[in-house]
């Protein structure tokens, strides 16, 4: 048995939720502690690609806890790469992969558009 949207908003206490997010007619609702195997429903389950989580090697040029310059030379080696191998240089992607695990974003998006502005300090 299907609930309606009335019987839905209910349920989820939301009724914008419902009327806009869910198509309505198509959501299944099990009540808590249901025996979901004994409905005559086929559930699927969605399979997540596996990612693999690397933090950025050890550099012996910067042994130090404060991993800033790390960050900063590493942005500037792969913009150098990229500037003098080309964007399809495979290589120059290990310098995106470090500079992405050491850098907050906040300082890439603002290096990002000093470069497209011109603006940028460092040597490219």
């Amino acid at each position: 048995m299907k609930p309606q949207c009335g019987e839905m908003s209910k349920l989820l206490r939301n009724n914008f939720f419902c009327s806009l997010i869910f198509p309505c007619t198509n959501i299944h609702f099990f009540p808590l502690g249901a025996n979901i195997h004994s409905q005559k429903t086929t559930l699927f389950q969605i399979k997540m690609p596996e990612i693999e989580l690397k933090t950025a090697p050890f550099d012996p040029r910067f042994p130090n806890t404060n991993q800033t310059r790390y960050c900063y030379q590493s942005y500037l080696d792969y913009h150098r790469c990229q500037k003098v191998r080309g964007e399809n240089y495979e290589p120059c992607n290990y310098f995106l992969r470090v500079y992405r695990s050491m850098c907050p974003k906040a300082w890439v998006e603002k290096w990002d558009t000093q470069r497209e502005e011109g603006t940028f300090a460092g040597n490219i």
